[in-house]
């Protein structure tokens, strides 16, 4: 018999399993809540770090929009009161911001908390780790914004200082402009007296009785150097091959220093000295050449009374003279390149001394020029201390450039120091605001520079480009001739144009073919190089070769655009910035010959216009348009010729493709002037011309630019071979070589010594050689 336990007692048992799977089954549904419930908070947990990344960009963008404010100095006064308010109420948002996400973090804390009691060991230290995350990236998230907030307070700060600064320093320059413009007004009415008073008082005198130096009776101003910004009388000068009325709408009156050469006008101390006593000049500034570093100059305006806006004589003695000058800043502590500066100058001599220095070595003029190497902030710095202790070493007084050369680890060594305002100084004055010719004249009467070099701000980008009268294709030959046609940019607060010749005037062959200095700004360097890019395609001259196409060519080359920018770059890139061989496009031909067309308005049938090489077949069309063949292809050609503010303008279409340039026909050439650059295209001389146009150059040996015959090497009957020297030209202060072009016999010498002559005008001529 089997026995079997009581139905009832398992059922009891089956009915507590039961019940327990069911507990264990809802508190496991519970866990699972509760876990999606912690999900639920991490996710907002995400969104909090997302916000927080917002509001932490925010605030680098308010910190930005400040910054940019504080650097736009001139609309600071204007805008100060708007930009604290913005200011504070963003502020104010933000905290506002912050205390709704520590409350929204307490309740989260709050229910995190719960949660933890109600968790299993495993879920429980899971849930602690995030938990302690989650307080790591607020607490620094609040740090974050305890930081800016008192980064803000502190550009607050810094912004109130400059305003009170920049308010003390223009009630400064507003008493000192009423005190200048007073002292103007008074001499202005009592100018007769002040000159029959000058003749017997003593000059010297006068200025020991001012304190400070009185400068309001007359600024004396030489060739080029503009007063106009100067509340005072101001003087100018100028020679016989200058117009008076471009002098003399630089200042209140203009002298005639004498003819061209410089020797006998600019150079001519007595004659300057003359005329500022004549002109009752108290002060005399030299500009930055000629006179400006000449030690003789400046003792002679103290020994007559005058006084030289510059540093002291000792000054420009002691740095005049290199080998002198590097022993004055080794002692001054001022790093010098070793070299030899000893009194034997002979090979042998050099020779001994390179090899004990180490090659390479570098040989350089006692009196010559020096180089322009890049910096960093950093080395700027250290260049700046250095100046100012060569400057300390001599006595410096007024404006002046130390130069320095610098190696591959950036260690620099003193070179020279110019003893003048530099002829870029528009280019520190852009990137500062300020005005260092205003600054020579306060310095020179008596008063103290307007701002320490820590009140300087340095801002944005500037470039300076010299135009010259010069052609690139012929290694930069120096030219002279008028200015047909001159056209510039505008002039404005970030583009300035520093020049002394209009459109008529004349480059001469006795100076500096420079025509004029174009200075550009912006805030930063691509955008300051688009700029100048841009100005350079204004500037348009007519009349002789300019450097303005090379200039294009070299402020756009990639290389320089990255600002790889080195001694030897032109030499390195020659072919892209100095090309052979200038194709000029077909289309260009055509705007040409359209421009030709529409100026003679003499076409109405086919023709043939010869240029480079080029022949142009033209056929006119009923709708007013052109069909100009050149070789195997045809272009639609239509447009037509307008003027715009003096200038004549071509607007064309050449197949679809619309432009407009300035257009000019002169001495049968076409000159186009456009966004793309400047081309010319030659007209021929019809052949019953080309005889007579070239008579007096065939065989013989012609003057490549105007200039003064410095030496005859040749004379009639004499023999040469091709390459001998003939003669020795002196133009734009250079010598040119002029040599024979062939073997020959000379028929005649057309100048002698001493002798100018012009442009392409025959020098010599040879025999003609009788054929076999």
């Amino acid at each position: 018999m089997i026995l079997c336990p009581q139905n009832d007692d398992l059922t009891a048992k089956l009915e507590t399993a039961s019940s327990k799977c069911l507990q264990l089954h809802k508190e496991n549904q519970r866990l699972r809540q509760e876990l999606l419930s912690m999900k639920t908070v991490q996710k907002k947990c995400e969104k909090l770090k997302k916000h927080k990344k917002k509001l932490e960009q925010e605030i680098v963008n308010l910190r930005n929009h400040m910054e940019k404010n504080m650097i736009e100095c001139g609309q600071i006064e204007q805008y100060k009161w708007e930009i604290e308010e913005k200011t504070k109420q963003d502020l104010v948002e933000k905290l506002k911001q912050i205390n709704l996400f520590l409350q929204t973090q307490a309740a989260y804390e709050d229910k995190l908390e719960k949660l933890r009691h109600k968790q299993n060991a495993s879920v429980r230290m899971q849930m602690e780790l995030r938990i302690r995350d989650l307080e790591s990236e607020f607490s620094k998230m609040k740090n974050q914004v305890d930081c800016n907030q008192i980064e803000m307070e502190n550009y607050k700060q810094l912004y109130l200082q400059e305003v009170k600064i920049r308010k003390s320093l223009s009630n400064k320059l507003s008493k000192t402009d009423e005190r200048l413009a007073e002292v103007k007004t008074k001499l202005l009415l009592e100018r007769k007296q002040s000159r029959s008073q000058h003749s017997t008082t003593d000059a010297r005198s006068v200025l020991e009785s001012t304190c400070p130096r009185d400068l309001s009776n007359r600024l004396f101003i030489p060739r080029g150097f503009s007063g106009e910004n100067i509340m005072v009388p101001t003087s100018n000068l100028w020679r016989s091959v200058e117009t008076m009325e471009n002098c003399k709408t630089k200042a209140d009156e203009a002298y005639s220093i004498g003819p061209a050469p410089s020797q006998q006008s600019y150079l001519a101390m007595e004659k300057i000295i003359q005329v500022a006593k004549s002109s009752a000049a108290q002060a005399i500034h030299p500009g930055y050449g000629f006179l400006s570093e000449n030690m003789e100059f400046a003792e002679l305006c103290k020994q007559e009374g005058i006084i030289f806006i510059g540093p002291p004589s000792s000054a420009i003695r002691d740095m005049g003279i290199k080998s002198t000058s590097k022993s004055i800043m080794a002692a001054a502590g001022v790093p010098v390149v070793e070299g030899y500066h000893g009194e034997d100058q002979s090979d042998q001599c050099l020779k001994e001394h390179a090899g004990k220095i180490g090659y390479p070595v570098m040989i350089k003029a006692v009196r010559g020029g020096g180089g322009k190497p890049g910096i960093n902030p950093d080395v700027r710095r250290r260049l700046g201390e250095a100046a100012v202790r060569a400057a300390q070493a001599v006595k410096y007084v007024g404006a002046g450039t130390v130069e320095f050369i610098m190696d591959t680890e950036q260690n620099f060594y003193f070179m020279e120091m110019n003893t003048r305002l530099q002829v870029e100084h528009p280019v520190t004055e852009m990137i500062t605001g300020t005005d260092l010719v205003e600054w020579q004249f306060r310095i020179a009467a008596g008063e103290k520079i307007p701002l320490s070099q820590e009140e300087i701000p340095l801002r944005g980008h500037a470039f300076e480009a010299r135009i010259y009268a010069e052609d690139p294709d012929n290694n930069f030959m120096p030219g002279a001739g008028p200015l047909v046609h001159l056209s510039t940019p505008q002039a404005d607060m970030s583009t300035r144009i520093e020049t002394g010749v209009r459109q008529g005037d004349e480059v001469s062959v006795h100076y500096d073919p420079m025509i004029a200095k174009l200075v550009v700004w912006a805030e930063d360097r691509p955008s300051a190089l688009s700029k100048l890019r841009y100005s350079l395609h204004q500037y348009n001259i007519v009349g002789l070769r300019t450097n303005v196409d090379f200039l294009l060519r070299l402020s756009g080359h990639p290389e320089f655009e990255a600002g790889n920018v080195h001694t030897d770059f032109i030499p390195q890139h020659h072919k892209t910035l100095l090309p052979t061989h200038s194709v000029i496009a077909n289309e260009a031909v055509c705007q040409a010959a359209l421009g030709l067309i529409l100026k003679e308005k003499a076409m109405t049938s086919a023709f043939r216009l010869h240029t480079q090489d080029t022949v142009i077949a033209v056929t006119y069309n009923r709708d007013g348009s052109y069909d100009m063949q050149i070789g195997d292809q045809t272009f639609r050609v239509l447009g037509d010729l307008c003027s715009e503010g003096g200038c004549t303008y071509l607007k064309s279409s050449v197949n679809g493709v619309a432009s407009k340039s300035k257009f000019i026909v002169l001495d049968n050439t076409i000159y186009l002037f456009s966004m793309e650059g400047s081309i010319e295209i030659g007209i021929p001389v019809p052949k019953y011309l080309s005889s007579v146009s070239s008579e007096g150059t065939q065989g013989g040996a012609i003057a490549p630019m105007t200039g003064t015959i410095e030496k005859v090497f040749v004379k009639a009957g004499d023999r040469v071979k091709a390459g001998d020297s003939l003669m020795v030209m002196i133009a734009m202060k250079m010598e040119h070589t002029i040599k024979a072009p062939k073997d020959g016999k000379i028929r005649k010498v057309f100048f002698k010594e001493g002798a100018q002559a012009n442009r392409h005008t025959p020098l010599v001529e040879f025999e003609e050689e009788e054929s076999d």
